[in-house]
């Protein structure tokens, strides 16, 4: 399908300078009338208004959680919110750490080496309206689990070795 230039649910370009997102991979296939927002850039305005954003996102989020099964770490599984990391053996370190939330479909993604300061706020950045609320409030049980990369080192260690 590949990464649209406009928005396909105003149709509108994203030169505009309004905030947004965008989905990899596809989480609808066809006939499902989801598959033509798949792969796509999306205005976080305009998912705030879509009446399919809860329906869309928990597609990708369910996408992303298999993912993590089948290519790296599932490390923690909230409410509403998945804690994984990119994928490679114990002894070595993962590429990524990520955070994806059920009601939006956006990855909070950082490099490994790099969680503090995501934890800290650089998750923030690319986020705008609702979006970026929702993100803050599942960042703070985020924390709870995994506040700084050692804990999170840990946490990687435990859950694989319980899988093991």
């Amino acid at each position: 399908m590949g990464f649209l230039i406009k928005c396909p649910i105003c149709g509108g370009d994203f030169k505009d300078g309004r905030p947004y997102t965008g989905t990899s991979g596809v989480a609808f296939a066809p006939p499902s009338p989801l598959y033509e927002y798949c792969d796509a850039g999306l205005h976080f305005e305009c998912l705030e208004k879509w009446g399919s954003r809860k329906e869309f996102s928990e597609g990708y989020y369910q996408l992303h959680v298999e993912n993590f099964q089948s290519m790296g770490t599932l490390l923690f599984q909230g409410e509403d919110w998945v804690l994984g990391c990119g994928p490679a053996p114990l002894d070595k370190e993962p590429y990524y750490a990520e955070v994806d939330l059920k009601e939006w479909p956006c990855r909070l993604k950082t490099n490994w080496q790099d969680w503090n300061n995501f934890i800290n706020g650089d998750y923030k950045n690319d986020l705008y309206g609702e979006a970026l609320i929702k993100s803050e409030e599942i960042i703070e049980n985020v924390k709870s689990i995994a506040p700084d990369l050692q804990t999170l080192i840990n946490l990687r260690k435990n859950v694989r070795s319980e899988n093991a």
